[in-house]
């Protein structure tokens, strides 16, 4: 017999089978089961959280606030969180000792956890970069080149989106909800400080204004018309009292959420329609291959690196293995575009750390009994 124990085919099983084992154990020790979540704090949740009911991860962080996942916290219909902890006695005491903090799953939470001085340089480059994109694209706009085989195209391609945009249903359910909610007020406010105005340059320009208004009427007008009719608009809108009257009641339309709601459909139906464009892919890529266009240098030595230090910046990457489990959680929720969660574990020196990072916002937590 062979005294090579090693290569004997049934030890060989035996040891996988060992080896199988002893990872479930620990996996279980660690991890608890799907089916047997039992709570080991609830929570009662004050407040509307905007998030869909379901699990999140739960996580602390080091003295360098970088996260370990260490529980599940699963999010119910009757408002309530209940947090599980890991096996691990550093998880075990966190759950049951620290303020959780329950939060939407997006960037701002790991760029939060980002150390300041850190957060100091990527903002640098990123405004560098900035700075550099807006003088490529004033060079840009400038150059004859552009002007003349992309600026024409650029125009029809945005005339024709916004006309897609403007017809879409959604556009008009927003305009119709916002017709029937607008402060009446403030657009009576609006009109009637025009009015007067409006009416006194309608009168010194009595027969322009008539003749203008007839064509309008009979479909006669011709240029001469329009540009009589543009003409006494523009005189209306240079005079210093409508200036000032827009200034003051305009803004606060404009901020209203039923304006807010026009112009954010409006912007999202023009993107699709432009996205949808199919001279849209086919002018990025003349655009992008023209060696016109590469003598600008459109990406300059800032962005260069700011590419190479977000990745490792946001992702806390310690060495060339690491692994931070929060912000692989939280890219992963905004790929998939589903609203989840996760909850921060937070001594208070932490949320004292954490007091102006711009996290996103929560609701009050009350523990109760289980």
């Amino acid at each position: 017999m062979n005294g090579d124990w090693s290569n004997h085919p049934g030890l060989r099983t035996l040891a996988s089978f060992l080896l199988l084992g002893g990872a479930f154990t620990a996996g279980v020790e660690i991890m608890p089961l799907p089916g047997a979540y039992r709570p080991s704090v609830l929570y009662a949740i004050h407040g509307s959280t905007g998030i869909a009911v379901g699990d999140g991860p739960v996580f602390l962080l080091d003295e360098d606030l970088f996260p370990h996942q260490c529980g599940k916290g699963r999010l119910g219909r009757d408002g309530t969180l209940a947090l599980v902890a890991y096996s691990d006695p550093r998880c075990r005491n966190g759950v049951a000792s620290l303020r959780p903090h329950l939060l939407s799953a997006d960037l701002r939470v790991p760029w939060a956890l980002v150390p300041a001085d850190m957060r100091l340089q990527l903002r640098r480059l990123a405004s560098a970069a900035i700075e550099h994109v807006h003088t490529l694209v004033l060079r840009v706009f400038h150059a004859p080149f552009f002007a003349q085989d992309y600026t024409p195209i650029i125009e029809d391609m945005l005339r024709t989106a916004f006309k897609q945009a403007w017809s879409a249903p959604a556009t008009h359910q927003a305009l119709g909800r916002a017709l029937e909610t607008f402060d009446r007020a403030q657009v009576n406010e609006l009109i009637n400080g025009l009015l007067p105005v409006v009416s006194e340059y309608a009168r010194q320009n009595l027969w322009r204004t008539v003749r203008s208004s007839l064509s309008a009427i009979i479909g006669s007008g011709g240029q001469e018309q329009r540009d009589a009719m543009g003409q006494l608009m523009a005189e209306v809108f240079t005079d210093p009292r409508v200036s000032e009257h827009l200034s003051r009641t305009l803004p606060p339309l404009l901020s209203s959420h039923e304006a807010v709601a026009i112009g954010t459909v409006l912007a999202s139906e023009t993107g699709k329609a432009l996205l949808a464009d199919p001279r849209l892919q086919n002018l990025a890529a003349r655009l992008f291959t023209d060696r016109r266009f590469l003598r600008l240098r459109p990406i300059g030595v800032d962005a260069e690196r700011l590419f190479a230090a977000l990745p490792t910046s946001l992702l806390r990457m310690r060495h060339r293995r690491d692994h931070n489990p929060l912000t692989t959680y939280v890219l992963r929720a905004q790929v998939r575009g589903r609203p989840s969660f996760l909850v921060l574990l937070l001594t208070p020196e932490q949320e004292q750390q954490l007091a102006d990072s711009n996290l996103p916002p929560e609701p009050t937590l009350g523990r109760t009994e289980l």
